[in-house]
């Protein structure tokens, strides 16, 4: 039994995978990179890559350095860096400075549908295996990044990408994606492409289906100070809560230069609607009680000369056949009968106060609000934000753009919501 077992031994040993390289050396060498698993898919050619790669064992646990560098193009730089132990773990770090994006415009096409216009690229990627788990950190930044014109591609994602664009580039020109990827490599349907798309596939449409989410959450803000501007029924100005908000915007929208807002103007045929036909009662009732106030000789009480307006309008209304009940008809709605003490019958009373509330009313509903009055309430919100914005920052002028009006419907507990919108430059 001892003799086979010496047998197996000697027969793993002449089996086993067992290499052993000394240092590699290079300098003044070429080499190509790919990694088309990048959201821009990615290739260079490295020139005067000068460095080296120190002994490589397999059967030793000792890691072998590995230290590249070289030049891309005239003013790019490219660096690898890390340690290898075959068999085992990796722990690299590719890393690319100064790089020119538009020569990747033949890789964009497939992937954005776009061409890629200008811009500098920094990237960084760390590939990290351990126990067969993939730990994979990527830095994306792009300096000046803009993006071309559309060009039709099958297979290019359906996104509104200059609004990623847009909601990514700070007021620097920059943009900074960090890229976290994980995954095991030995599951049989692993690719470290698809895991690198699947992530950052998530990232833009996260981005795009929620631009203020995105956007606040950039800024440290709530995403509900940005998106909606409310309004008080029948009127266009902003409250101090709303100009605070306001405030907020203004100043995300000039930390993101590429960004531009559309507002379009709303309103609510029903809750603006009665609160439009309020306001001009009230204003013709104000009038008429001046009047009454200038022409009576005698001191009345606001309250009396309020009636005495109240009576006079509704009079005029049922003499052009708008109302039916006379006033007289109205005063018995009005009217209880109460007991009074040390009288045998009880007395009617007129309640005056609900009376003349009564008159006013039947008159505001005889009031006529049309949708031209809607329309130019609309109008007059998306002007009042737009001018709260240019008081806050004038350079926004040409970054605000007024859409057409729209009708809204909104529940009774809330105030009147004007929700704006946010597009790329170059969408």
């Amino acid at each position: 039994p001892s003799d086979n077992t010496v047998d197996d031994a000697s027969a793993d040993s002449e089996t086993a995978f067992n290499v052993r390289i000394g240092d590699v050396v290079l300098a003044d060498a070429s080499a190509d990179f790919r990694d088309l698993s990048l959201p821009l898919p990615f290739a260079v050619k490295i020139d005067g890559l000068n460095g080296k790669m120190t002994t490589i064992a397999t059967l030793s646990n000792e890691p072998s350095e590995v230290a590249f560098e070289g030049k891309v193009d005239t003013y790019g730089l490219a660096r690898v860096s890390g340690v290898v132990t075959p068999t085992q773990n990796t722990d690299l770090l590719l890393a690319f400075e100064n790089i020119d994006v538009p020569k990747f415009t033949p890789y964009s096409i497939p992937f954005a549908g776009r061409e890629v216009a200008s811009g500098k690229l920094d990237l960084k990627l760390g590939y990290a295996v351990k126990e067969s788990q993939l730990v994979g950190e990527n830095s994306i930044i792009l300096r000046d990044f803009e993006l071309g014109k559309e060009v039709p591609h099958p297979d290019a994602l359906d996104l509104p990408l200059g609004l990623a664009v847009a909601l990514l580039k700070d007021a620097n020109g920059k943009i900074d994606i960090d890229l976290p990827v994980r995954g095991n490599v030995n599951e049989p349907d692993f690719s470290y492409g698809g895991v690198v798309m699947s992530a950052l596939g998530n990232l833009l449409v996260k981005i795009v289906l929620s631009p203020f989410t995105a956007l606040a959450n950039m800024l440290g803000m709530e995403a509900s100070e940005l998106e909606y501007i409310n309004f008080l029924d029948g009127r266009a100005d902003l409250t101090p809560p709303e100009m605070e908000k306001t405030a907020r915007l203004a100043e995300a929208l000039s930390q993101r230069p590429e960004l531009q807002l559309v507002i379009a103007g709303v309103a609510d045929a029903s809750t603006d609607g009665l609160a439009l036909r309020v306001a001009r009662m009230d204003v013709i009732l104000e009038q008429r009680i001046n009047d009454l106030s200038t022409s009576s000789s005698a001191q009345m009480q606001y309250a009396d000369l309020r009636r005495m307006a109240l009576e006079q309008l509704y009079d005029e209304q049922l003499a052009t056949g708008a109302v039916t009940q006379t006033l007289e008809e109205l005063r018995t709605q009005f009217t209880t009968l109460v007991e009074i003490e040390g009288q045998a019958d009880p007395e009617p009373i007129l309640d005056t106060l609900a009376y003349a509330n009564g008159l006013r009313q039947r008159l505001i509903e005889l009031q006529i609000v049309d949708s031209s009055e809607l329309d130019r309430l609309a109008s007059s919100r998306a002007e009042a934000l737009k001018s709260a914005l240019l008081a806050v920052n004038a350079d926004l002028h040409s970054r605000i753009l007024i859409a057409e009006n729209a009708a809204v419907t909104r529940d009774m507990s809330e105030p009147i919501k004007m929700q704006i919108e946010l597009t790329g430059k170059s969408e």
